[in-house]
């Protein structure tokens, strides 16, 4: 009974990072919507532990959500940690452009 009502704590608490971490898809239509998506990273990790805890207490559905949420989060920033390889240069000559824009 009373690992159930942490749980539910646990997941209450955590419930302002999850509409956060909603908020910032919707950047496009206000700058204080984007604000929010610059901190998927904290997110991810935030929320896969909150998910974590809230299962072992016993909030199932909780833990869940929070869980189903982090992975969006982490699957969004993922490409940025690992990128696609970039294909070997042909030549080792640099090429240099220059541009005057002043005048």
């Amino acid at each position: 009974m009373l690992g159930r009502l942490l749980g539910g704590l646990v997941v209450l608490a955590v419930l302002p990072i999850a509409i956060a971490s909603v908020a910032g898809f919707f950047g496009a239509w206000s700058w204080g919507l984007d604000l929010a998506a610059a901190f998927r990273p904290q997110y991810a990790v935030v929320l896969a532990l909150a998910s974590l805890l809230a299962g072992i207490l016993g909030r199932r559905g909780g833990a869940f959500f929070l869980a189903l949420l982090a992975l969006l989060n982490a699957a969004l920033v993922a490409p940025l940690w690992f990128p696609a390889r970039a294909p070997a240069p042909q030549s080792s000559a640099i090429k240099l452009h220059y541009h005057n824009v002043h005048g």
